[in-house]
């Protein structure tokens, strides 16, 4: 293929987002780890080897990698590794997209959740679960199912939050916290 190779070995790497400052951020799943864990899905029970090999790497304009955040939660499953999907810097925070594809277990650590960090210090600010939300409400209608995929921000600084296993849009705010604008019954699987 044409072009040069920035990095390569990565195990499931997923978005990708610059900095303010020019570095490339890739959010890289993992490979799961040496921990066997079965847990229910909404297509039945679902294995996975888990670990913490999920990281933020970043990659400066010089070509230098290093791992901006390594340990990270990672599922490997037969089919696919889920755990970190995106990672979107916004002002003063750094927002990463966990996908889970549908792990109802609560032992599955930010599986289907938002996190914000602060970009200066990389501590959590806040969690936003999806998984939870989804158990909850079901906006579908289709029985509970959730793959967190993408975020988007409006420009009153409202979240949008795209969830392909729950088949919806939804949105957030401090003030308002989780509502949904839109559900899709037929299962349209959106993803951005």
């Amino acid at each position: 293929l044409p072009g040069d190779l920035v990095l390569g070995d990565l195990d499931a790497p997923r978005g990708l987002a610059f900095d303010a400052n020019g570095n490339l951020l890739v959010a890289v799943a993992g490979n799961g780890g040496e921990i066997a864990l079965s847990m229910p899905g909404p297509e039945g029970e679902m294995s996975f080897q888990l670990g913490m090999s999920g990281r933020i790497v970043s990659i400066a304009a010089d070509g230098t990698a290093t791992d901006m955040i390594p340990g990270l939660p990672s599922y490997a499953s037969p089919s696919e590794t889920t755990g970190i999907y995106r990672v979107i810097p916004q002002g003063d925070a750094l927002w990463l997209v966990f996908s889970g594809a549908g792990s109802a277990n609560p032992g599955a650590y930010w599986m289907d959740s938002v996190v914000e960090l602060d970009a200066a210090t990389l501590s959590v600010r806040r969690v936003i679960n999806l998984n939870a939300f989804e158990a909850e409400n079901d906006p579908d209608g289709n029985g509970y199912d959730t793959n967190v995929t993408d975020i988007a921000w409006g420009a009153d600084g409202t979240m949008y939050i795209t969830d392909a296993g729950g088949n919806d849009l939804l949105s957030w705010t401090e003030a308002d916290g989780l509502q949904v604008g839109a559900a899709w019954p037929a299962n349209p699987v959106p993803t951005s």
